[in-house]
This record gives structure tokens, sequence and C-alpha cells, in this order.
């Protein structure tokens, strides 16, 4: 086995489009709420969200999506990680890896809830449960609550992996690799049998969205692909003509299908493989290709925003209520034009300042826990 680093070329790339969608889907949410409900007439609402504009306000809803992609190409990589280690090692070290993995997430994650406090207050918002966030369950707690409490709504995706990260390494290290497909398979049948039993029982949707049972199956399917990869390694070759009808395909479902609706078994159980065979081909293709002699410069940008996407993700939903309120309405501003310059430029900007001064510290701390070695920050 080499010694050599693990790095999926784009990967990072992928990251970063992933967490920007997320961005843009909250923004779109967020503009319709105060550039439009709020200071326009009814019948400009509803005339400005009909006919083509219908699509475009879809396609944006279903950005969400973005939170998806993470689970797939989070459990991807994490698997083979693990995979790797576990046969040059005959081993995994599990400390090690909860320390790497709360190296990764735990000191943004806790630098922002401690910035609670000030942040509702700030904002003139109540106060989130923050024991639900220190000790990982938010998923369920906005389950049980049926609200989205500001600032914070967004870290249920982290509580969701963090819950699942909890268990994983155990599976991987414990369970023979001969039998880790059919453990694989048997988990993703128990997470659409969990959302027949919800769809049976619970006319919400916030546990089919929400819940660690009806999501991970995502991540295990990265997984899967990951066990494959790593029994032999393979080059996803698919011509750019497929490619570019695959992405056309996706961006048309985007725009009319609802992405996050459950009203009938086929939504519930099975549409969401649909949109992970889409975008899961188009990842593979971009990260198991050939890496290029010479990496562009463009590239090199967008590998490095790759690298702060976390930051993005993490950042993006404190600061809209923040760039609307603080720093547009205040100041009479209502344009959506400069709305949508500023906020995704805070976002960034934040993002660049909180990984050079705090997350980077972290990271090279992490390095010393790395049993396998992937890219350096």
């Amino acid at each position: 086995m080499s010694n050599e680093r693990i790095y999926f070329h784009n990967l990072d790339i992928i990251r970063f489009v992933a967490a920007f969608a997320v961005v843009l889907g909250h923004g779109f949410e967020a503009w319709t709420d105060y550039y439009v409900k709020f200071r326009h007439t009814p019948e400009f609402f509803n005339d400005l969200f009909s006919g083509n504009f219908l699509y475009v306000s879809q396609f944006f809803t279903n950005l969400g999506i973005g939170v998806e992609i993470f689970f797939f190409i989070s459990g991807f990589l994490i698997t083979y990680i693990l995979l790797v280690e576990k046969e040059k090692f005959g081993k995994i070290s599990i400390p090690k890896f909860f320390m790497r993995r709360s190296l990764r997430i735990w000191p943004l994650y806790f630098f922002l809830l401690a910035l609670g406090p000030f942040l509702t207050h700030w904002m003139e918002r109540g106060s989130p449960n923050y024991l639900s966030h220190i000790f990982f369950y938010s998923n369920f707690e906005i389950i049980n609550s049926q609200t989205w409490s500001y600032p914070f709504a967004h870290f249920w995706s982290i509580a969701l992996e963090e819950q699942f990260y909890f268990i994983w390494p155990f599976v991987i290290a414990f369970t023979p690799k001969k039998f880790l497909k059919f453990l694989f398979g048997a988990i993703i049948l128990g997470s659409i049998y969990y959302r027949y039993w919800i769809f049976n029982t619970d006319p919400t949707s916030w546990n089919m969205y929400l819940n660690t049972l009806s999501r991970m199956d995502t991540i295990v399917i990265g997984g899967i692909i990951a066990l494959t990869y790593h029994t032999k390694k393979f080059s996803f070759k698919v011509p750019k003509t497929i490619l570019w009808i695959i992405g056309l395909v996706l961006i048309i479902l985007l725009s009319i299908v609802p992405y996050a609706e459950w009203l009938t078994i086929w939504t519930s159980l099975f549409k969401k493989y649909i949109y992970l065979s889409l975008f899961g081909t188009l990842i593979l293709a971009i990260i198991l290709k050939p890496k290029p002699a010479k990496i562009s410069k463009l590239n090199k940008v967008f590998t490095y925003l790759g690298k702060i996407s976390f930051g993005i993700y993490m950042y993006h939903n404190i600061l809209l209520l923040i760039v609307i309120k603080k720093i547009l309405l205040n100041n009479t501003i209502e344009s959506w034009t400069v709305f949508w310059i500023v906020y995704p430029a805070c976002a960034i900007l934040l993002s660049i300042i909180s990984f050079e001064l705090l997350e980077k510290r972290f990271l090279k701390l992490k390095e010393r826990f790395a049993v396998v070695k992937t890219r350096k920050f």
C-alpha cells in the first residue's frame, strides 16, 4: 500500500458547489420573504410567482439538495479512508477517527454556538435549544418542536452526520469486508422501510426530512461506491455529451419537481434515487477522471473555495438575517440586486477569515491523528 496521500481530484470543487447551492436556496427563500412578501402587495407576489418565474422559483427552492450532495460525498470519502486504514493496518483506530472528526467539525461549530446569545439578542430573536446543539440531537428537537430556530436551524445536518459517524467506524472496523455490501444494502432497505412507516403514521414531513433513519441511506450509498472503488480501482468515464445531457435533465427536474415533497409512496420512498443517480454520476465522472498535468488558476480558486465550504455552510444562514436587517434595511437599501451581491460575498469573505484564523489551526492539529494521509488543508 502506497504512503501517498488520498486525494480525489475536484472533490473540493464539488463541496463548494454543494455549499453554494444551499446558500442560493436559503437566500432565495429570504429574498421572497423580506423583499417580496412584506414589501409588495399580495397581488404582486402572486403575479411574480406564476408563469415562467414559477420554474425559477422551484429551481432555487430545490437547491437544498446541496445537503444531500454533502451526505453522498461524505459517505464516499470517509468510508474509503476507513477501508484503506483497515486494509493497511489490519484495524481502525476509532479514537483517532473521533479526534479527526472533532477537530474538523467542533472548533467552528462550538465557536458559533458560543456566539448564540449575542446573535439572538442583537437580532431580537428567542433563544434556541442549546442543549440539542451541544449534544448533537437538534434534528430531533426540530422534529418535536416543528420550528426552525435562529441562528442555528441549519445545524440539523451536522447533528445528523455526527450521530451517523458515531456508529459508522465501528461498522467498518468489526464487519468483515466480504459482508459489508450486504450490511450496507440492509441499512438502505431499513431506511426505505422507515420512510414507508413514516408515510403511513406521520402526516407531517418533519421526520421524513430531518430524521437520521430517513436520510442515512444517502451516506451509505456513498459508502457502497467507496467499497466498490476500494475493492477494485476504476475510472468512471462518461462521454461529455452524456454528462451535459444528465446536467440538463437535472436542471429541468429541479425546475419542475419539488425535491422535498412526500405526498405519495413514490415521492417518499424512491424519488430521491433519481436525483442521486443523476448528480452521483456527475460527481463520479468529475472526481474519478485522471488528474490533468497542469491545474488551471480558476481550478485552484474553486478548490480553495471548496476548502472553506464548511465555513460557507455554517455562516450563511446566520448571515442572512444580519445582511437583510442590519446592513440593507437599516440603511434603506431595498434593492434585491444589492442583496444578491452582498449576501454571498459576506458568506465567502467571513468563511475565508474563519478558515485562515480559526479552522486552519485545528486542521494542523488534526494531521497528527491521521492514520491514512489525505489532502492537506
